[in-house]
């Protein structure tokens, strides 16, 4: 195909392709693109991946969520913590208040949304 765009997966070059299933390539190529963390010493990560963070201190654990929250924020996607004990979503809230500029645009805007855990396995 010598003159069209071309959409690079890990595996293979697909073809563009028309109509409804244009839009589900496209998607499928978006999945498989590599997002910021926000997480020091950690690398872009795909979409939809899962990692598990160890802490000692509460502190350490809204240091690196800060992060974390701030990257969802500026890539423009729809943040949920569902916050637990010590913590309270007041608690969440305060702190990203004071580490994230314009955060209460992003939360009136309903960009990020904090919750108790027991609000988010319901």
């Amino acid at each position: 195909m010598t003159g069209s765009k071309k959409i690079r997966n890990r595996r293979r070059i697909v073809p563009p392709a028309q109509g409804l299933e244009a839009r589900s390539v496209e998607q499928h190529a978006t999945d498989f693109a590599l997002r910021k963390t926000g997480i020091r010493f950690t690398d872009d990560i795909p979409w939809g991946a899962h990692m598990c963070i160890f802490y000692e201190t509460t502190e350490d654990l809204l240091d690196t969520l800060v992060g974390y929250f701030e990257a969802g924020l500026d890539s423009n996607e729809f943040c949920v913590w569902a916050v637990s004990n010590p913590l309270t979503v007041e608690d969440a809230k305060n702190y990203l208040r004071r580490a994230i500029v314009d955060f209460d645009e992003h939360l009136s805007a309903g960009q990020i949304e904090i919750l108790h855990d027991y609000e988010w396995h319901l």
